[in-house]
Parts: C-alpha cells; sequence; structure tokens
C-alpha cells in the first residue's frame, strides 16, 4: 500500500508542477502531508531532512550571494570577465557558449553544486550587463555543470559510485580518472552547441527584463569599505574550501555554513536579519520535500519491486544494445524525480543482475547507469541545484521540460550507439 502511495504521489506531484497550477510551496506541503497522513513518514520525521547538510548548503549559497551583492563584488567580478566578453555583446549564442565551456571546465575537478553555488551571482551579473535573458544564462549555468559533471571522476558522486561498483564486481581491473571523457566529452560539446545556438532561442524573456532581481538587490547595495569586501571574500572562500574538503577536515561543511553566517554578522556585512530574509525558505521547504519523498522511495521497497518486475519481463536472451537502451529510458526518467545518487543506488541491483542472467559484461551495463543517473534536464527536480535555479530565474516546469527534452534525446542516443562499442 505505501508503495501505491508513492507511486501516485510522483505521479500528482509532476502533473502539477507541469499545469503549473501551484506553486513550489504548494507542493511541499502536499508532499510532506501526503507522506505524514499516510503513515509513510512519522511525524517527527515530516521535517527531518532539515538536518541534510545538503540543506544547510542551500543555506550558505543564499547568504553568501546575498553578501556579494550587498558589498558590491559582483559587479567588480563582472568588470573583470565583463572584457572578455563584450565583443559578443550582439551574438547571444557566443556569450552563452562561453559561460557553458567556463562552467564544464570547472566541473573536471570541481563538485557541479558547488561549481553552480559559486557562479549563481556572477551568471545574473553578466545576464544583465550582456543583455543576456536571465532563463536562458540560468538553465546554461545548470545543464553545463550538469553535463561537464560526466567528464571525469570529480564532477559528481555518481561517477565515483560507478567506480567503487565496477571495482567490486570485476576483481584487478580498474575505472580510470577519464573513463567516460571518450564519449561524454564530444558529446557534451554537441549538446551545449545544440542548446546554446538553437534550443535557447525557444525561450521568451525579453533581455531588459532578465536583471531584474539582480537590479532591484543592486538598488539596496550600500557603499562599503574594502574591509568588507574582503571579509566576504574569505568567508566565500571558507565556504567554499569547507564544502570542497567535506569529510577531510574537522569542521563539516553544514557547521561552516553556521560559522560564515556568524562571521558576516559579526564584521556588520550583514545584519541577523538580512541573513535570514536572504533564504529563500520555499525553495529549502521544496527541498526538504522531495528529499523526502525520495528516500520514502527506497525505503518502502518500491525499488525491489521494480527490479523483480523489470527482470521479469526481459528474461531471455536480449543485446547489449538493448539492454543499454532500457537501462538509459528507465534510470533517466527515474533520476527526473530522485537524486541521482539515488537512482544509481535503486538501480544498480537490477542492472547487475541483469548483466549475470543475460551474461552481457558489466561495464557497459555500469557505464550506461551511471551516465543515465547524471542524465538530469527536463525537469527541476532533477538536479539538486535545479529549484533554486528555476525560482531565480522565474523558469517554468514546461520551459525546463521543453530546453530538457533535445538534450536527453541527444545524450540517450548517443549514449545507446556508442556505449556498446567503446565498453562492449
Amino acid at each position: 500500500m505505501d508503495s501505491l502511495v508513492i507511486v501516485v504521489l510522483l505521479i500528482l506531484v509532476v502533473v502539477l508542477l507541469a499545469s503549473e497550477k501551484i506553486s513550489y510551496l504548494g507542493v511541499s506541503v502536499l508532499i510532506l502531508s501526503t507522506l505524514t497522513i499516510s503513515g509513510i513518514l512519522e511525524p517527527s520525521e515530516t521535517f527531518a531532512n532539515l538536518a541534510d547538510p545538503t540543506i544547510m548548503l542551500y543555506v550558505g549559497a543564499f547568504v553568501i550571494s546575498s553578501a556579494f551583492i550587498k558589498v558590491g563584488l559582483s559587479d567588480a567580478l563582472s568588470r573583470r570577465v565583463l572584457p572578455f566578453l563584450e565583443k559578443w555583446k550582439g551574438s547571444e549564442g557566443i556569450v552563452l557558449f562561453s559561460i557553458c565551456i567556463l562552467v564544464s571546465i570547472l566541473t573536471i575537478f570541481l563538485q557541479a553544486f558547488g561549481v553552480q553555488v559559486a557562479m549563481l551571482t556572477l551568471i545574473l551579473t553578466l545576464s544583465r550587463q550582456l543583455g543576456i535573458g536571465k532563463k536562458k544564462a540560468l538553465l546554461a549555468l545548470g545543464f553545463s555543470a550538469t553535463i561537464g559533471s560526466t567528464f571525469t571522476l570529480m564532477g559528481n558522486n555518481v561517477n565515483l559510485l560507478a567506480k567503487a561498483a565496477f571495482e567490486e564486481l570485476s576483481p584487478g581491473q580498474s575505472w580510470s580518472f577519464f573513463e567516460l571523457s571518450a564519449l561524454t566529452a564530444p558529446m557534451g560539446l554537441v549538446m551545449l552547441v545544440v542548446y546554446c545556438f538553437l534550443t535557447s532561442r525557444w525561450l521568451k524573456e525579453e533581455p531588459e527584463e532578465a536583471g531584474e532581481a539582480v537590479e532591484e538587490a543592486e538598488k539596496k547595495t550600500e557603499t562599503v569599505s574594502r574591509k568588507k569586501q574582503i571579509l566576504v571574500l574569505v568567508v566565500t572562500a571558507l565556504f567554499f574550501l569547507a564544502m570542497f574538503l567535506d569529510g577531510k577536515i574537522p569542521v563539516p561543511a553544514n557547521v561552516a555554513v553556521l560559522i560564515c553566517a556568524a562571521i558576516l554578522v559579526l564584521g556588520h556585512v550583514m545584519t541577523s536579519e538580512e541573513v535570514m530574509g536572504s533564504i529563500s525558505w520555499p525553495i529549502i521547504l521544496f527541498t526538504v520535500s522531495v528529499l523526502s519523498l525520495s528516500s520514502c522511495f527506497m525505503e518502502v521497497g518500491a525499488g525491489e519491486y521494480l527490479s523483480e518486475l523489470l527482470v521479469r519481463l526481459l528474461g531471455g536472451q536480449v543485446s547489449l544494445r538493448a539492454i543499454v537502451a532500457i537501462i538509459f529510458i528507465v534510470a533517466t526518467l527515474a533520476t527526473q524525480l530522485l537524486s541521482n545518487s539515488g537512482t544509481f543506488a535503486i538501480c544498480l541491483p537490477i542492472v547487475v543482475d541483469l548483466a549475470v542472467r543475460l551474461q552481457i559484461p558489466v561495464k557497459p551495463v555500469i557505464v550506461s547507469l551511471c551516465l543515465a543517473s547524471s542524465c538530469a534536464f527536463l525537469t527541476p527536480l532533477s538536479a539538486p541545484t535545479f529549484p533554486l535555479l528555476a525560482t531565480t530565474g522565474k523558469i517554468s516546469f514546461r520551459e525546463f521540460l521543453v530546453q530538457g527534452i533535445p538534450l536527453t534525446v541527444i545524450s540517450a542516443g548517443l549514449c545507446i550507439i556508442f556505449i556498446p562499442i567503446l565498453w562492449g
């Protein structure tokens, strides 16, 4: 019964978001109240995910972005980058492509989540000054970070999970740092070209409207001392250092967020009221509700039920390319609603069992699942930072879907063609 409730709730959430008849806050209330009333979550667990470290990183992102704008650092950074892009001001596609390449390069060695948080304020400022639509710029940030995260081991956690899973299942064999690059680098380039020069044109947005949020924030910008700007830079560096070294230093990243906020208040950069006011609580609550839905999906055994069903349906002999196609389609759909790590974890036992039963190599199967779990382009639910980008840019569910479909089709098509060739 719990599995049925979860599945129906997932479908209802997608329908409501697609219809745009209810806000993200309304969807959040629906998810959490349904899970609690149905007994899937205990009342004490309803808001338990507020303690999730990812939520505190969101809080840090809001606070740091607000501090950057308040002390004028966003303008200062944009003035450094602007001369390199200004000569292409009349060519929206080239500017978007330049942003995408920069973000993709950063995600080769840094986690995609951190890169998007770090670049958010700068991208908003550049979009205003270069006359680029805010929706287009933010989607360029989100899509390029997601695409770039597949280039190496460091881009996202799924790549590391795939390496660990393969090496455990295949003793003596290894998964290299650039294992996926032969496919993902050229494929990513094609996807970025398609978005920047073709599909981004479908977004309806007046350039002068793109910077409304930034302009409003800049109206409130006060004249600040150089010391306050330096303090904000130091706090930002500490925040990202703690995030990238999380687990390797005594101070966890979520605790570092609180320390950074305290430093900003004690340094008179922001008041405690401004810190609280900078946080978009509807986004925080929406993220909490999605995390709860994802964890409940796994806990009630819905994943196990689906694995048994898929194995039963496939049964006999199936070609490697057909298996790759099935894995890619199923995992890609799942990752639009669940976290990429959650999708990988749920589907891994399924695909390994398929590989063993059908006597096919395990590596192309794990590669397929890894890339499909990271093929998160269709909905604002599909990546941790996408709710933040969607609300900041006022990007509707339908706009996300329309922009994401071509990228998903390209990724699926090229993976289905080349994974059996490269790893079969």
